[in-house]
């Protein structure tokens, strides 16, 4: 396993190793005490597992659950290629409100699948590619609504047109920064 670091503290590129064969590849998305590398890992414990199917043009996000309902997340795609983004909304980070974007897609490169690790206090969003294209992420919390934030993905300029994207209505009624930084005030 190789575990490379970003420019944003605690976010990490995972990538597992993938054995490949005649039959097709086998790899392992997930064995405890093997994220080692990843400072404060062994402190969270996953309760919480998803799958979304996407169809090509489908954006889901900008998702986050706050304060002590924070969510950190495994993130991969087993089937497809989308385009991860995650918006640092921890309150004390040198990177606050800044995003950070990369490709997850389930070809195997270099041997390794690649993984995307985000702690809590990120905002998490990601944009389909391709039709059933399958997103799987671990959660170390379970959903609960009413910590249950959407941050309008128009608040950031992003590399790519969100317009002609599919997206639920609460994605698209999702607040601002400036509204979520209001309610995070109100709360101290």
């Amino acid at each position: 396993m190789i575990v490379k670091k970003t420019e944003f503290e605690g976010l990490f590129v995972v990538l597992t190793p993938v054995y490949k064969d005649e039959r097709g590849y086998l790899f392992e998305c997930y064995t405890k005490g093997e994220y080692s590398d990843i400072p404060d890992f062994k402190k969270y414990n996953f309760v919480h597992e998803l799958v979304s199917v996407s169809q090509k043009n489908v954006f889901r996000g900008l998702h986050l659950q706050e304060g002590l309902f924070g969510q950190g997340k495994l993130a991969q795609v087993l089937n497809g290629e989308v385009i991860d983004v995650v918006v640092d909304l921890r309150k004390d980070s040198k990177t606050y409100g800044q995003h950070y974007m990369t490709a997850l897609n389930n070809e195997v490169q270099d041997g390794y699948q690649r993984q995307l690790w985000i702690p809590p206090g990120f905002a998490h969003g990601f944009l389909s590619l391709y039709d059933n294209t399958i997103f799987h992420y671990k959660c170390t919390f379970p959903r609960i609504p009413k910590a249950e934030r959407t941050i309008n993905v128009n608040e950031f300029d992003f590399d790519w047109f969100f317009g002609s994207c599919i997206m639920s209505d609460k994605d698209k009624s999702g607040i601002t920064l400036k509204e979520y930084e209001r309610e995070q005030n109100e709360k101290i």
